[in-house]
């Protein structure tokens, strides 16, 4: 099931959210998914940035703002081509336009927003949105116009107990408990999902339990464990996936659109095959980083030998008479030798 809108949403900064926002957005182009992504977090644009490779300003009708604001109209909003299948749609012309939104009515923001999603939403496979990380309403209404709400969390309880909050107004403004307009908010959104990203180790099923059923009330998707190589891509500009795709997280990025998409079958399909390309890799990896060990192992066995043989050389042999006897011994030795090597050969083999 295709034509899909996705927001992604989180408690604090510094979560890794618009990263993973941004590499699904490549994974799905590689799988030739045609994606619009919406940068809705006005405070530090942080999706523009990364995906634009730092660009600052924008055209007008590359943007949420403008729109927003009636400077332009709806069929005059033209998303930004990153690549054949990314396209983005900036927040603002420039940072400092981000002061004059503020004075933005919540249900003026909630109307524009929910006709651009229409407006483009046969034009896309799918529709990734990134919010401003907080409990900032502009993230909440953005959030709650989506047919799924993914949150990304880290692994402390303050992240646990924001992101809480966050998921209860966002289920709170679907449910139309805050807002009366029908044609706006959703009857029949699907409960929010998370994310635990930047865990130091996977999560027990008590603790998932306890998250899903509990404390988040959301269906749990995945954890991602912490990877400096992935801080690296960010700070770089590069998508993890295109930098590193031996990395765990490529792998899982997979995973996470495998189990979002599940009802898709077209995208299951050519995602398990872009998973198993990584994992692949993954595993040529390991064993490339494994041959300087192997080689640093097998030059201290054989090491090892010369000085067991040079030992028994100087201390038997010296005082030996018979021949018989020392015949033995260069055959002991020159097993132990012959054994050492079969190691080696077979250990860099694997």
């Amino acid at each position: 099931m295709n034509n899909q809108t996705i927001s992604f949403a989180s408690g604090k900064g510094g979560s890794g959210k618009t990263i993973i926002v941004a590499n699904i957005a490549y994974a799905l182009s590689k799988i030739n998914q045609k994606t619009l992504l919406i940068d809705c977090d006005f405070s530090t644009r942080g999706l523009s940035f990364f995906i634009t490779k730092g660009l600052t300003d924008y055209q007008p009708n590359n943007c949420l703002l403008e729109y927003i604001k009636g400077d332009i109209k709806i069929g005059d909003v033209v998303p930004l081509h990153i690549s054949d299948n990314i396209h983005l749609i900036a927040p603002t012309k420039a940072i400092e336009e981000t002061i004059h939104f503020e004075t933005t009515n919540p249900e003026s923001y909630s109307v524009a927003l929910y006709e651009l999603l229409q407006n483009f939403k046969n034009d896309y496979s799918v529709i990734l949105i990134d919010t401003q990380s907080g409990t900032d309403w502009k993230s909440t209404l953005a959030c709650s116009l989506a047919d799924l709400s993914v949150l990304v969390t880290e692994e402390d309880k303050t992240s646990f107990r924001v992101t809480s909050i966050i998921n209860n107004l966002i289920q709170d403004l679907a449910s139309k408990k805050n807002i009366e307009n029908d044609a706006i908010i959703k009857k029949n959104i699907r409960r929010g999902a998370f994310i635990l990203n930047r865990c130091v180790r996977e999560q027990s099923e008590d603790v998932i339990s306890f998250l899903e059923t509990g404390l988040l009330q959301s269906k749990y998707i995945s954890t991602i464990l912490y990877e400096p190589k992935v801080k690296l891509a960010f700070l770089l500009d590069d998508f993890v996936l295109e930098k590193y795709p031996e990395a765990e997280f490529s792998i899982k990025i997979c995973e996470i659109i495998d189990t979002i998409f599940k009802e898709s079958e077209s995208i299951h399909n050519t995602i398990s095959k872009l998973k198993n390309e990584f994992s692949e890799r993954k595993e040529s990896s390991l064993k490339m980083e494994k041959r300087p060990m192997i080689r640093i192992k097998s030059l201290t066995f054989i090491t090892m030998y010369l000085v067991l043989a040079v030992a028994v050389f100087s201390i038997y042999f010296q005082g030996l008479q018979s021949d018989l006897i020392r015949i033995f011994l260069l055959v002991i030795v020159a097993i132990l030798g012959w054994e050492f090597l079969e190691i080696i050969r077979i250990t860099e083999k694997r």
